[in-house]
C-alpha cells in the first residue's frame, strides 16, 4: 500500500525519457494505480504528482489509529491526490489506463478502462485500492462503473499483460521479482534491487524514507531500461 513511491520512481524515469508510446496501455492494481494515473495523464511525476501522493498519505497518518479502521478518511484523501489531475484526466485515461479490481462474491478479476467523468476516474482508483479495514470496512461498491462490490485488485495476485499483437509488457512490482507464493503470478521485470520491508509497505513512513523509495525506483528503472 505505501511502497507506491518506488513505482512512481520507475514511472518518472519512463516519463523523463519518453518511453511510453501515445497508444501504449498502462495496467495497474492497488496503490500502483497512483503512479499509473499520473503517467497516462501527463502529470509531472517528480515535480507535481509525487508531492500530491505524499500529502495524500500524510492524511492517512493522522489520528490514533493511523491509516487503519478509518476508511472514510482514507477515501477522502484521494481528493488531495486528484487535485493535481488535469481537467480532462478521465479522457486521457480512458482506453489507456486499465485498473484491476477483484469483484465479489466470486473473486473475479475485472478491468476498468473507461472513465466517463473525472469523478468516475477517482471512483475507479478507490475501487482498486479497497483494502478491508483500510479504504473500506469490508468491500467497496463503485458508483460510476458497471463493476459490483469489490476489493483491492491485488487480492488475486496476478499481473495483466497487454494482449495486442506486437506489444511487450514490462511488469513492475514492489516485491521480489520471482516468488512461489502465487503460482499464477507472472514474474516482474523491475523489482526493488534492495528489498522493501513490510513496515515500509504497510505503514506511513517519514517523508525522507518515502523519498528514498522514489529515488530507488528511478534508479532501478534506469538499471532496466538504460543498461545493455
Amino acid at each position: 500500500m505505501y511502497a507506491w513511491p518506488f513505482l512512481c520512481g520507475v514511472a518518472s524515469y519512463i516519463q523523463d525519457h519518453g518511453l511510453l508510446a501515445d497508444d501504449a496501455r498502462v495496467y495497474a492494481i492497488s496503490a500502483g494505480s497512483m503512479a499509473a494515473v499520473l503517467l497516462v495523464c501527463g502529470v509531472d511525476i517528480e515535480q507535481v504528482g509525487l508531492a500530491a501522493g505524499l500529502a495524500c498519505n500524510d492524511e492517512h497518518a493522522t489520528g490514533r489509529l493511523l491509516p487503519y479502521l478509518r476508511p472514510d478518511a482514507v477515501r477522502s484523501s484521494l481528493d488531495t491526490f486528484a487535485s493535481v489531475f488535469p481537467r480532462d484526466a478521465h479522457e486521457r485515461a480512458s482506453g489507456r489506463l486499465f485498473l484491476g479490481v477483484t469483484e465479489l462474491p466470486r473473486f473475479r478479476k475485472r478491468l476498468i478502462s473507461q472513465f466517463r467523468t473525472r469523478i468516475a476516474l477517482i471512483d475507479a482508483l478507490a475501487s482498486t485500492m479497497a483494502v478491508p479495514g483500510h479504504g473500506v470496512w469490508l468491500a467497496y461498491q463503485p458508483r460510476h462503473t458497471d463493476v459490483g462490490w469489490c476489493v483491492d485488485g491485488i487480492a488475486l495476485g496476478r499481473h495483466t499483460d497487454d494482449d495486442r499483437p506486437g506489444w511487450r509488457t514490462v511488469r513492475v512490482g514492489v516485491g521480489p521479482s520471482r516468488t512461489g507464493l502465487f503460482p499464477g503470478r507472472r514474474y516482474v521485470h523491475i523489482a526493488p534491487s534492495k528489498p522493501i520491508s513490510l513496515r515500509m509497505r504497510f505503514t506511513v513512513a517519514g517523508r525522507e524514507r518515502r523519498m528514498q523509495l522514489y529515488r530507488a525506483g528511478y534508479d532501478d528503472g534506469f538499471g532496466y531500461f538504460a543498461e545493455p
